[in-house]
């Protein structure tokens, strides 16, 4: 296998694992990884966003934001807006109280996790893979 290949295969491997263990977690608490990226993005913002920026800011591609965001709606998590200006065609989004006390728990519990899959770095190593990973694709 040349060291390309091995590359490849080294980081999928790792997100897979670090993926696979995460999304445990988020199910924890009914949700789904995109779903919690969804409310994660909106809590981090401070403020409704229009769904495109949402669908832009995602983690991974999600090829149905709109869908997505139905289903948070529908489970009271965040609540939609046209736009202020009148535009039909922009709707906000953005996170409930309820989606607010449903991620909280997880601040805690996702980066305990994070330390515990890293702990075999440095903090030097950890920035280092980082500045790395950036660099790729």
């Amino acid at each position: 296998m040349d060291e390309l290949h091995e590359a490849l295969v080294a980081i999928v491997r790792a997100r897979d694992r670090l993926l696979r263990s995460a999304e445990e977690i988020i199910r924890g608490v009914g949700l789904s990884e995109p779903q919690f990226n969804v409310l994660r993005i909106l809590r981090g913002a401070g403020e409704p966003l229009p769904t495109s920026e949402v669908g832009r800011r995602m983690i991974t591609r999600v090829p149905d934001i709109t869908r997505l965001v139905d289903r948070l709606e529908k489970m009271g998590l965040v609540s939609r807006k046209r736009s202020p200006q009148g535009d039909r065609r922009v709707v906000f989004v953005e996170i409930t109280t309820e989606g607010m006390e449903t991620i909280a728990p997880l601040d805690n519990v996702l980066e305990q996790h994070a330390a515990e899959m890293f702990t075999g770095l440095s903090a030097t190593e950890r920035a280092r893979l980082v500045e790395l990973l950036d660099r790729v694709g």
